[in-house]
């Protein structure tokens, strides 16, 4: 009688897992239509910028295309955090745990993610200037590996950070 109720449990998890995920794809996508991801979009370009002229490097940017003389780099929205953030926030509501908790790793994990994104956007930028030739490499192989790999690990730090979140 315990095997069975345990699958059901593993069947009922499951079930959530599935639901939370597809509706924030489902919202991901709608939203990557909106008129809120152009801005959004823009914002990204700004702060790259930002990023980059703190280092004296002198960029512009003009809608969400970030450029100086030598390249220039348009954010699109594949260039986010909201799709790893999507699966980062779906994996939290899923788990058991309390709402604090999931709500302290939901924040912190957008927080992360869009401060990961940026160090992406920009090393991304400099490896366009210095090195154009390994640029796709970086872009296609490397960041989008390391995005996958922060979005697992902010999970696991959250996971483990459970047991000192009182419930």
């Amino acid at each position: 009688m315990h095997h069975i109720s345990n699958s059901q449990s593993i069947v009922k998890t499951a079930s959530i897992y599935f639901v939370a995920v597809s509706s924030l794809v489902a919202l991901y996508l709608f939203v990557a239509d909106l008129w809120v991801m152009d801005s959004y979009l823009r914002l990204n370009a700004s702060l790259t910028a930002f990023v980059l002229n703190l280092s004296w490097i002198d960029v512009a940017t003009e809608s969400t295309v970030v450029s100086s003389d030598s390249f220039g780099m348009k954010i699109i929205p594949e260039c986010t955090p909201l799709l790893p953030a999507a699966i980062l926030v779906s994996g939290m509501i899923a788990f058991p745990g309390s709402w604090p908790h999931k709500l302290m790793g939901v924040v912190g994990g957008i927080l992360a993610l869009s401060m990961i994104n940026i160090v992406r956007t920009t090393s991304l930028f400099y490896i366009g200037m210095w090195a154009p030739s390994q640029f796709e490499t970086a872009h296609l192989l490397v960041w989008q590996s390391l995005m996958i790999l922060s979005t697992v690990a902010l999970w696991v730090v959250w996971y483990k950070a459970r047991r000192y979140v009182t419930h």
